[in-house]
């Protein structure tokens, strides 16, 4: 997990002090969790240099509690720092989980929220580091595992609207003309 907008109170903050800090933020999130349920956790500069506390990246140790921490993720606005013992008062309203990612699929997940916005679909998403497209509610989600995907999605789908567009022409002049 990449946990971001957590005050950074200690600029040699240790592992298990990072540990302690995801303990208790993930229970006040609502999630039943444990020590032995952390692998690690500890703070990382980064990638970009925008100002504000390190990010922390927490390894959970069993799939069952990472899908618990992402579906609690909401609820982590409504944690107050006092709650998990930080100094700052105020609501973590800067504070996000995110499902951690290698920085290839990261550019990858990117990519295909640029290719999200620009094709008018609807669903982007990232489940297991593998990124996901879906055309619209119905549609079954696409997986893309490279930027050629990408391209590939776009002729399918420009493929499907052509052949969608012949198929409504044909019935329209066999209406039209009685065939």
């Amino acid at each position: 997990m990449k946990v971001i907008g957590i005050p950074d109170n200690n600029s040699s903050e240790c592992a298990s002090e990072t540990t302690a800090l995801c303990l208790k933020l993930f229970e006040k999130s609502g999630v039943k969790i444990t020590q032995f349920d952390i692998d690690i956790a500890h703070r990382v500069p980064d990638r970009s240099s925008r100002p504000g506390p390190r990010s922390i990246i927490c390894k959970l140790v069993r799939r069952v509690v990472r899908e618990e921490v992402l579906k609690a993720r909401k609820n982590i606005s409504k944690v107050s720092a006092a709650d998990i013992a930080l100094e700052d008062q105020n609501l973590l309203a800067e504070a996000q989980i995110f499902q951690y990612l290698t920085p290839t699929v990261q550019k990858l997940f990117a990519e295909a929220k640029k290719f999200l916005r620009e094709n008018d679909l609807k669903f982007c998403g990232v489940k297991n580091f593998k990124v996901y497209l879906r055309e619209s509610e119905g549609t079954r989600p696409v997986l893309i595992k490279n930027l050629s995907d990408l391209e590939n999605f776009y002729n399918r789908r420009d493929t499907i609207a052509t052949s969608h567009r012949e198929q409504l022409m044909c019935l329209f002049i066999k209406h039209y003309y009685n065939v």
